[in-house]
Order: structure tokens, then sequence, then C-alpha cells
């Protein structure tokens, strides 16, 4: 099973907010993404999803990112 990170990027400054992660389904992954952009929601911020050989698989703005939780996967939870 792959392992990720989740980093919040906000003007070329990156911050970890989750490390190693195992998602189940790539709908666990972008739940995950989903919460924490619900919580930042700041103009021009992103969230970029890592493998563990660093190479990038997801970068998304936060705006997309709520818009997609909105439409497309029925809403996110809570990050727990």
């Amino acid at each position: 099973m792959e392992r990720y990170s989740i980093e919040l990027v906000e003007a070329a400054r990156a911050t970890a907010v989750l490390r190693d992660i195992a998602p189940s389904t790539s709908h666990d992954l972008w739940t995950r993404i989903g919460a924490i952009a619900r919580t930042v929601n700041r103009p021009g911020a992103m969230i970029r999803v890592t493998n563990t050989a660093g190479k990038i698989v997801i970068l998304v703005g936060v705006a997309t990112a709520i818009r997609l939780g909105a439409d497309a996967l029925g809403g996110f939870p809570a990050l727990a």
C-alpha cells in the first residue's frame, strides 16, 4: 500500500499537515485533502501530496479541493 504525506503550501512555504499516511482508497485520500482545505480556506493556498519517493502525486488549490468535496464527493467530513 502506497504511503503519502500531505503539505499545505502558502507563499512558497510548505508545512507538513499529515506525514506517512496510508489511505485505504483514493476517496479516503481526497477526504483528508478536503478536510484540510476547509480548515485553511485562504486564497492562493495549495495542498501538495507526495509519495514516499518525494514525487508530487496531487497538487490542488484549496478552493478547488473545497469545491471538489462539495460537488464530486458529496462533501467532506471534518478532519479528525
